[in-house]
């Protein structure tokens, strides 16, 4: 069976330069967090129990700041096996699964 171009992009997506492979959270997430901030404050449940799936996640870094922020209930996932290795780096091990949405 052949590959697709989406899934050969996909699987490679983190080392062929189109997101960064430095696990760090600043570094990764920096540059978007006022804007993710932003819409956690604006759009997300002030019930830090509420359920939150964050569908083709990548690194999940609206999972990530609602993590940091003490929500609890979280599920990512995504096909992109590069930046599932990313979420798992930054502390994200429980939260996102590889999988095709």
């Amino acid at each position: 069976m052949a590959v697709s171009w989406e899934q050969r992009v996909y699987e490679h997506y983190v080392s062929t330069g189109n997101l960064t492979a430095h696990p760090n959270p600043d570094l990764l997430f920096g540059p978007r967090r006022p804007y993710i901030e932003k819409v956690i404050r604006d759009h997300f449940p002030k019930d830090k129990a509420s359920r939150v799936l964050e569908l083709a996640c990548g690194p999940a870094p609206f999972l990530y700041a609602l993590k940091q922020q003490q929500y609890s209930n979280l599920t990512g996932v995504d096909t992109s096996p590069e930046q599932i290795a990313l979420a798992y780096a930054v502390g994200l091990t429980q939260e996102v699964t590889e999988g095709d949405i």
